[in-house]
């Protein structure tokens, strides 16, 4: 039951998850600090083709970049590109099939899985896997860990924050999260089990 200090939805998530103040500085909840950084104070947003590249220079700003023609291995000779947010593309993905399994199979938070073709991915749960409509855990390696026998997030249950997908109820809890020394989600992944109640093994 939610209390003063709880905000309704948060009653599964540990003490000291959530704060009530913030110094808007970002930190991660990985416990993975950037150090000395120059943090941007400004936001570029664009809709770009490869065509426009020659037109971007370094600089402080955090960059979004919406790819219309698909192209994003040629911008990668930028210092920035790794700091900037690229666009997922969506060309196979049926909104109407994914909602229907992520109700059938009783999800309260997933992710449509990635090419097994993408270049963008970073742990091989969310890659597609032939034959299966629905994966929640991988027997692989992940990075240099084995996965054989784990049953925590990466291997089991992971959802990365690239297209994460809520139920109402799961949503309600992970905005707690979501605060404004928070905004770059890295670590929020690895924690956002803590809004389910669901059996890692499984």
């Amino acid at each position: 039951m939610a209390t003063k200090n709880t905000p309704y939805g948060t009653e599964t998530l540990p003490e000291g998850i959530i704060s009530t103040k913030s110094d808007f500085e970002m930190r991660s909840l990985s416990g993975h600090e950037e150090k000395n950084r120059n943090k941007p104070k400004n936001l570029l947003a664009f809709a770009v083709g490869i065509k426009q590249k020659e037109n971007f220079l370094s600089s402080d700003f955090a960059v979004i970049l919406f790819h219309y023609d698909g192209i994003l291995d040629e911008w990668r000779e930028f210092e920035w590109n790794q700091r900037a947010i690229h666009d997922l593309g969506v060309d196979n993905f049926n909104t109407e099939r994914y909602l229907s399994i992520v109700k059938e199979e009783g999800l309260e938070i997933s992710q449509p899985a990635l090419s097994p073709k993408s270049t963008e991915w970073h742990h091989q749960l969310t890659l597609r896997q032939q034959g299966k409509r629905v994966h929640r855990r991988i027997d692989e390696k992940v990075g240099n860990m084995s996965c054989e026998n784990f049953t925590h997030p990466p291997c089991t249950g992971f959802v990365e924050m690239m297209a994460p997908v809520f139920s109402k109820a799961s949503w309600r809890c992970a905005w707690h999260m979501i605060q404004n020394d928070l905004v770059h989600a890295w670590g929020l992944d690895f924690e956002l089990g803590y809004c389910v109640q669901i059996d890692p093994n499984t």
